[in-house]
């Protein structure tokens, strides 16, 4: 909690993502551990993405990095916490008027 008050309390998002499996480890008892396994980005499936759609023939390479700039700009802060980054493979496929909508992933499928 920085620069909080007792009455205006800031948070600070330090994570993003979602819990795998959380449990308390009582073999140490009375000193407990609890454990928790996360992954990162498993909630891209639930975010909603603006329809994107391409006239004539684009490349993928530019239709996923629109898609993945699209979603960084939504993103309410700027520090870099839950960006996407794309690198390209050697992928050289062309699509054809591409349109795509749905959540993130799907569009990225």
């Amino acid at each position: 909690m920085e620069n909080s008050s007792d009455k205006n309390i800031i948070y600070n998002k330090i994570f993003e993502g979602g819990i795998i499996i959380a449990y308390a480890d009582y073999s140490s008892a009375p000193d407990l551990a609890f454990h928790v396994n996360a992954i990162v980005a498993v909630g891209l499936n639930l975010v909603l993405a603006k329809s994107i759609s391409f006239k004539n023939k684009t490349s993928v390479v530019i239709v996923v990095q629109t898609i993945i700039d699209k979603y960084n700009a939504s993103l309410p802060y700027s520090n870099g916490i839950g960006r996407l980054s794309f690198k390209n493979y050697g992928v050289n496929a062309i699509l054809n008027n591409p349109n795509y909508h749905y959540d993130l992933i799907e569009q990225i499928r």
